[in-house]
C-alpha cells in the first residue's frame, strides 16, 4: 500500500503540517495491521511541487527540497515513535529520475495526448509505477464533495485510461478549525497560505490545541473525537480507550488530543 503527502499547490507551499495529517498514517496502518501488508510506503510529492510551484526557478525549488526533507522527517518521526513495522517514506523525486519511471512518463504521453497537464501525468506515473515495480495495489487517498479535485478525480483518471490494477481506498478530508475540507497534510482554496497557521490543528510543539478546539463547531469537535478513537483502536493508550461516551465529553476529547501530540512528537 502507498499513499502521497502533498506540499501545497502551484500557488504557495504549506509550510506547517496539520495534525489532520494523522487521519492517513493511522489509516494506512490499521489497514496494514489488518490485511497483513508487506509494507506501506509514503511518497512526499515534491516532484508535483517543483513542476507546479517552484517551474524551475531555483530559489523556489530550494524551498521545495527543503520542505520536502522536512516532510520526510516528520513522517517518518511518527511512524518510529509508533512503533509502526516496515514503513517506507521517500521524496517523489527520489523515484521520478529513475529510468523506470521516465519511460512510464514517455508512455503515458504518447498513449494519452489528451492528458496535457504535467501534474495530471505526474499523478498517474506515480501510481503505475507504484504498482508496476513495487507490486502495490492499494493506494490510500482522502476525498471530499466539496473539493472538485480530490484524490479521486486522478484515481479515476487511472482507472479509466490504465485500468483496474489498484484498489483505491478513501479517508475523510482533514478539516480547517471553522469547519471546511481541506486536505489533511495541506491548507486549501483561500486559506492555502503558509501564513495561515490559525485556521488548523498543526504537528507543533506547544500547539495551542485547547484554544484551538473551543472555537470548532460541535461536528468538528468530533471529527477529533472519531480520530482520537481510531489511535486507541490501533493499542495506544488514550484516557477512556476507545469509546463513544467521548462525545458526551468535549474537554475529554481535547485532552486525549493532547495526549496523542505527547505520543508522536
Amino acid at each position: 500500500m502507498y499513499f502521497g503527502i502533498g506540499l501545497g499547490n502551484h500557488h504557495t507551499l504549506t509550510n506547517g503540517l496539520p495534525f489532520d495529517v494523522m487521519l492517513m498514517i493511522l489509516a494506512a496502518e490499521k489497514i496494514n495491521r489488518e490485511l497483513g501488508l508487506s509494507n506501506v510506503s509514503v511518497l512526499i510529492a515534491d516532484q508535483q511541487s517543483l513542476t507546479s510551484y517552484a517551474r524551475g526557478l531555483s530559489y523556489l525549488e530550494e524551498r521545495v527540497k527543503k520542505l520536502a526533507a522536512t516532510r520526510q522527517q516528520q513522517i517518518s518521526g511518527f511512524s518510529n515513535k509508533l512503533g509502526f513495522k516496515n514503513w517506507n517514506v521517500n521524496c517523489g523525486s527520489e523515484i521520478s529520475t529513475t529510468p523506470e519511471y521516465q519511460e512510464i512518463l514517455e508512455e503515458l504521453r504518447k498513449t494519452l495526448p489528451q492528458v496535457r497537464n504535467q501534474y495530471a501525468l505526474m499523478e498517474l506515473a506515480d501510481i503505475e509505477w507504484f504498482s508496476r515495480h513495487k507490486r502495490t495495489d492499494i493506494k490510500l487517498g482522502w476525498t471530499a464533495e466539496s473539493i472538485e479535485h480530490d484524490e479521486r478525480w486522478f484515481d479515476k483518471q487511472y482507472r479509466s485510461f490504465l485500468g483496474n490494477s489498484m484498489t483505491f481506498v478513501y479517508t475523510e478530508a482533514g478539516r480547517t478549525i471553522e469547519g471546511s475540507a481541506a486536505p489533511p497534510y495541506s491548507h486549501s482554496g483561500d486559506s492555502y497560505n503558509v501564513a495561515s497557521s490559525d485556521d488548523r490543528l498543526l504537528v507543533k510543539p506547544n500547539e495551542e490545541i485547547q484554544k484551538k478546539f473551543r472555537r470548532m463547531p460541535k461536528k468538528i469537535q468530533n471529527f477529533y473525537g472519531h480520530l482520537t478513537n481510531l489511535f486507541a483502536s490501533l493499542g495506544y493508550p488514550l484516557t477512556g480507550g476507545q469509546t463513544q461516551e467521548i462525545f458526551q465529553n468535549k474537554d475529554l476529547i481535547s485532552a486525549r488530543l493532547s495526549e496523542m501530540y505527547k505520543a508522536i512528537l
